[in-house]
């Protein structure tokens, strides 16, 4: 039933080999999270990385439990193959299902919180555009019969609030390795968060100008222009 999301690999994701080095970014679907790997790309990696026209948004930053023969792509083996160090990795599983050295390494992980409304309305209409998420039963032509399944928790990932309660109690029982940020954060306090996770995760300060550049690099517009780049994997999957 939720195999678009790779829910099915979930001992197989759990097993992952992790580095000491390794970052995470935790997210419940339609939080921002592709937004936020293009920021933290570069950040970590370089903002030249983001003009590389051969930028390729799941070979730099896999998702570890997306695993896909339809479109030859295995998460866990693109991390495996990474050269990149620290190595960038997403998960959007909660944390019963996470890879366990996540927390056994106590690895820096970035937990994005969004407005659950904003983020149930971006679930719907990401549903209504993708035919996998329409045959597991994720699609619903009108709204309220989408937030009836979204309230109940009734969709791939199941409950919002379930799944961001487990992970913000372990971000706050570890603040060393788990920061919280917030969607509508990064919108208005663009330069207050990139600092905040500067210093989480010990990256030397950009420049006032390069997150001025960032920023721009990062837009709506521009993170979607440089989606367009990375078919087929995300072929079903607008960036709203």
């Amino acid at each position: 039933m939720t195999n678009i999301f790779g829910l099915h690999n979930q001992p197989y994701a759990q097993q992952l080999n992790c580095r000491d080095d390794d970052i995470f970014l935790a997210t419940y679907p339609r939080s921002g999270t592709t937004w936020t790997q293009n920021i933290l790309i570069g950040m970590v990696y370089g903002i030249h990385t983001l003009k590389e026209e051969t930028f390729k948004l799941y070979q730099v930053f896999p998702h570890v439990e997306f695993r896909n023969s339809s479109v030859d792509y295995d998460g866990i083996a693109v991390a495996n193959d990474s050269s990149m160090k620290p190595r960038l990795l997403k998960t959007h599983l909660p944390t019963k299902l996470a890879p366990k050295e996540i927390f056994a390494k106590k690895l820096k992980t970035i937990l994005v919180v969004r407005n659950p409304k904003a983020a149930a309305l971006s679930y719907f209409q990401f549903a209504g555009s993708n035919d996998a998420l329409e045959q597991i039963g994720a699609g619903a032509t009108e709204l309220t019969g989408f937030l009836e399944k979204y309230l109940e928790g009734s969709i791939p990932h199941g409950s919002w609030w379930e799944w961001n309660k487990c992970w913000i109690a372990n971000s706050k029982e570890h603040p060393d390795s788990h920061l919280i940020i917030h969607y509508e954060d990064v919108i208005d306090r663009f330069e207050e968060t990139v600092r905040r996770i500067e210093k989480f995760l010990d990256l030397q300060a950009m420049s006032d100008d390069d997150v001025t550049n960032l920023k721009s690099l990062t837009s709506l517009n521009s993170v979607k222009d440089r989606m367009e780049n990375n078919r087929p994997i995300v072929k079903e999957r607008p960036f709203n």
